[in-house]
Order: structure tokens, then C-alpha cells, then sequence
């Protein structure tokens, strides 16, 4: 038998919250096929230490991005959009970084190209507080992820609803969390 790379659930019926038990990963595989990549692409872990905001350009969940930007940028941080870029760039501008902030989304599976201990800072709806795939995939590198909680515009019914719903992150509440992130050697 072969264990499959990632086992996730995706579709889940409705009513059905993701539980720490749906989750699962073969880590050995996963970081050979990730460093087969890095070498394929030829990047090595840079010096550089980035500061980034993974920002969306979609609307498909609306939230107070501009908001949340604002705040970062007085922290250093630069918006990045990675939907426009090419997978290379995107991993390239994720081994660089030592701080990654975004919603919870597709790219953050490529935090797992990630440097050693870097700091990643997401959201999430309450009900998927079991939700541990991009948690999974930044244990890979040591990363350290931390999530705060949303709230959805909207009663969130199914995971499909959680895919589309807009939401709201309090202001205060984010900041705090950046500032642990940056400054906390407990993080």
C-alpha cells in the first residue's frame, strides 16, 4: 500500500465542520518532493528576510484587506499578490520571507518552501477551528502558524459556504497578533 501525500477533506457535507482527524500527511515524501523542487528550480535559501502580505486581487471573500494592509505596512510588510505570479516566484518570495501574513488559502500550502522557523499569520471562521492542512504543511519547515478568528458576514452552512463568504477581522485584534508575531520569542 501507498500512503497518499496530503489526505484532507475538501467537500464535506453540509453541516460538517473539518476535525483534527480528517488530516493527514506523509512528511518524508512531501519534503523530498519539495527540496526535488527547490532544486529543480534552482533556488537556495536566500539572506533576505521578507516581510509579506499574501493579499488577494479576487473577490471572491471580501474582507477588509485594505484595512489589514495598512496596518502591516507600518510594520514592513509588503503587499504581494500571488495569483499574478508564476509558481517560481512564488516559492522564490516564500523561502525569502521570515514573516508571512494572509488569509487562509490555496497559497498558503507553499509556506511549506518556507525557511526554518518562519512566522505565518492567518484567519479562519470559527467553525473550522479544527482546520490544520496549511498547519500540517508549515510544521514541514519548523514554520510557526498562528490563527485568528473571522466573522463571516453570513451563517456559514457547509465548507463550500466558508470558500465564499465574505467576513470581517477586527482591527485591534489583528494588530495584537502581528505585534506577538513580530516581537514575542514565545510565538
Amino acid at each position: 500500500m501507498v500512503d497518499s501525500l496530503v489526505r484532507e477533506p475538501i467537500n464535506q457535507r453540509p453541516g460538517a465542520c473539518p476535525d483534527l482527524i480528517d488530516y493527514g500527511s506523509n512528511r518524508n515524501v512531501i519534503r523530498q518532493y519539495h527540496g526535488a523542487i527547490l532544486d529543480r528550480l534552482s533556488i537556495s535559501a536566500p539572506v533576505q528576510k521578507k516581510r509579506i502580505f499574501l493579499a488577494r486581487g479576487n473577490r471572491r471573500r471580501s474582507y477588509n484587506q485594505a484595512e489589514l494592509l495598512s496596518i502591516t505596512k507600518h510594520h514592513g510588510f509588503s503587499a504581494v499578490y500571488p495569483e499574478i505570479l508564476i509558481f517560481r516566484d512564488q516559492v522564490q518570495l516564500l523561502a525569502s520571507a521570515a514573516f508571512v501574513i494572509g488569509p487562509s488559502a490555496a497559497t498558503f500550502t507553499n509556506t511549506s518552501f518556507s525557511q526554518l522557523g518562519t512566522r505565518l499569520l492567518s484567519w479562519l471562521p470559527p467553525r473550522h477551528g479544527k482546520f490544520c492542512s496549511y498547519t500540517n504543511f508549515a510544521s514541514l519547515t519548523e514554520s510557526r502558524l498562528r490563527f485568528l478568528f473571522t466573522t463571516p458576514d453570513q451563517p456559514l452552512c457547509s465548507g463550500f459556504d466558508a470558500f465564499r463568504a465574505g467576513y470581517h477581522i477586527d482591527s485591534n485584534v489583528f494588530e495584537s497578533a502581528l505585534r506577538l508575531a513580530l516581537e514575542s520569542t514565545e510565538y
